[in-house]
C-alpha cells in the first residue's frame, strides 16, 4: 500500500516537471499535498533522485516552484516527530518503532540536500534572483543554515543587484547562526550609490539596510556613516524615494541619539569652512562622518515638491519615536501625481511660484 501511495506523489512530480507548467491543476494538487508530512517526504525523496536530471535551465523555473512548495511548517524546533499523513497506510509504518518519513531530522537532510544539490546547477540569472529572494525564508529549515555561507558569499562577490539580494541572509547567518564575516557592513557600505533609488529592488534594500541598522548596540561612528552617505545621496534622489529615506534617516537618529549632533552641531556647522567628511573612504569608521553635519537634508529644503520640505522640516525637533515606514517603501511617482492631480480636480490651490496659472490644468501633468 505504502508504495502505490509513493508513485502517486512520484507521478504527479514527474507530470510537472515533464510539463514545465507552474500553473494548472497538477501544481494546485501539489500544494495541497505538500502541507502532509509523508506526501512531503515521498516527493522530496523522488526529487533528490530523479528531478536532479532536469535542472537544466529550460526546468529551472518548475523545480524552483516545487521547492518553494515543499511546505516544511510542521519541521518546528523542538518538534521530533511528524504525525500530519495524508494517507492512513503512513500512520501504520509509524506505529512502534518511528520510520524515517515521521522524523523531522530526516526531513531538513532531505530538504537540505535538495537545496544545496540545485544551487549547485548553473541557474540562469532570474533563477538566481529569485533563489536569494526566497532563501531567507526557508534557511531556518536546514539542518545547519551556515552550510548556504558559501554560495551566499561567493553571490554577493558579484556585485550589482545579486549582492544586494544575497546581504539579507548573510544578514541572517551574522545575526542568527554566529556566522564570521568580516566587515560585514563595510560591504553593506559599498553598496550605497546613487542607483539604489532606480533598481527595481529598491524597496527591499531600503528595507534591508532600516533592518541592518535596527540594533541599537551598532557604534555611533558606524551609524552616522551611513547617515552621511545616505544624506550625501538624497540630493539626487527622487521625491518617492525622500519621502521613504527622510523618515528613515530620523528612525536612525531616534534609535542613536549620539548621532543627534550632525543635526544640531554647535556652531552653526552649516558655515564649515569644509566637509571633513570623506566619502571616498571604504571604511565607515574613518569616515569622519561623526565630525560633519547634515548640511544636505538642509539643502531639501529648497526641493521642488512640498512634500519633501514637510519631511525636513521634521529635522528641526527630532522625535525619540520611530516611524512606521511599511507603506512608504513601495511608494511611486504615480502615486505622488496622483494625489497632486486629485488636489488640482477638487480646486485646491496649486500655483507653483513663477508658473502662469494659465498653465495649471490637468493637461499639463498628462505629460508624466
Amino acid at each position: 500500500m505504502a508504495d502505490a501511495q509513493r508513485c502517486e506523489i512520484e507521478e504527479l512530480v514527474k507530470r510537472l516537471v515533464g510539463a514545465g507548467n507552474v500553473a494548472g491543476a497538477d501544481m494546485t494538487k501539489f500544494k495541497k499535498r505538500m502541507k502532509y508530512d509523508d506526501c512531503r517526504y515521498y516527493a522530496m525523496k523522488f526529487m533528490l533522485v530523479n528531478v536532479k536530471k532536469n535542472w537544466k535551465k529550460e526546468k529551472q523555473p518548475i523545480v524552483l516552484n516545487l521547492l518553494k512548495n515543499l511546505d516544511m511548517t510542521n519541521c518546528k524546533d523542538g518538534v521530533a516527530q511528524l504525525t500530519k499523513f495524508h494517507f492512513a497506510s503512513s500512520s501504520a509504518i509509524t506505529t512502534g518503532k518511528p520510520a524515517k518519513l515521521s522524523l523531522v531530522s530526516e526531513h531538513k537532510r532531505l530538504y537540505t540536500f535538495i537545496w544545496l544539490e540545485f544551487l549547485k546547477a548553473e541557474l540562469s540569472a532570474q533563477i538566481h534572483k529569485e533563489v536569494l529572494s526566497h532563501l531567507p525564508n526557508v534557511m531556518k529549515f536546514f539542518t545547519s543554515p551556515l552550510q548556504l555561507s558559501d554560495y551566499l558569499t561567493e553571490s554577493y562577490n558579484q556585485g550589482g543587484v545579486i549582492s544586494l539580494l544575497a546581504l539579507n541572509g548573510l544578514f541572517i547567518l551574522v545575526n542568527s547562526y554566529n556566522l564570521d564575516y568580516p566587515n560585514f557592513y563595510n560591504k553593506v557600505y559599498a553598496l550605497l550609490h546613487p542607483q539604489i533609488f532606480h533598481l527595481k529592488y529598491k524597496a527591499r534594500f531600503l528595507y534591508l539596510l532600516d533592518l541592518f541598522l535596527s540594533s541599537t548596540h551598532l557604534s555611533a561612528h558606524l551609524v552616522a556613516a551611513f547617515i552621511k552617505k545616505m544624506a550625501r545621496l538624497l540630493l539626487t534622489a527622487p521625491p518617492e524615494s525622500l519621502l521613504c529615506a527622510l523618515p528613515m534617516i530620523r528612525n536612525w537618529l531616534a534609535r542613536h541619539p549620539a548621532c543627534h549632533v550632525l543635526v544640531h552641531r554647535p556652531g552653526n556647522a552649516t558655515e564649515m569652512a569644509s566637509d571633513p567628511y570623506d566619502a571616498n573612504e571604504a571604511d565607515p569608521m574613518k569616515s569622519k562622518a561623526m565630525e560633519s553635519s547634515l548640511w544636505e537634508i538642509k539643502c531639501l529644503l529648497n526641493h521642488h515638491y512640498h512634500e519633501v520640505v514637510k519631511e525636513v522640516m521634521k529635522f528641526d525637533n527630532l522625535s525619540a519615536h520611530e516611524q512606521d515606514l511599511s507603506d512608504l517603501f513601495e511608494l511611486k511617482i504615480e502615486e505622488l501625481v496622483t494625489k497632486e492631480l486629485t488636489k488640482v480636480d477638487k480646486g485646491i490651490a496649486f500655483n507653483p511660484p513663477g508658473l502662469p496659472q494659465s498653465c495649471v490644468s490637468t493637461e499639463l501633468w498628462q505629460l508624466f
